[in-house]
């Protein structure tokens, strides 16, 4: 399976699409998406260019995304940890 890569053009509550080459939108659902949700989101409506990788899978309703990846994003939330002290 070949790796194409596209921009987040649409996104919803569970579900976006990505613009890959001309005319070609491929669905994904939240599930197809590898990393934290909230941050897609957070940066999609922030108008950030949200570049992506993934593979086309089988679809009989059209082009649907799967195993989708951010490119240049660590593809999760930093997690900060405080001491006993609160710092």
């Amino acid at each position: 399976m070949a790796v194409k890569r596209g921009k987040v053009c649409s996104l919803k509550h569970n579900y976006g699409y990505i613009k890959a080459g001309r005319e070609k939108d491929y669905f994904f659902h939240r599930d197809d998406f590898n990393g934290h949700w909230e941050d897609l989101k957070r940066d999609f409506n922030s108008n950030v260019i949200i570049g992506v990788e993934f593979i086309e899978v089988g679809s009989n309703k059209g082009l649907r995304a799967g195993q989708v990846n951010r490119l240049g994003h660590p593809n999760e939330t930093p997690v900060h940890y405080e001491d006993e002290d609160g710092r």
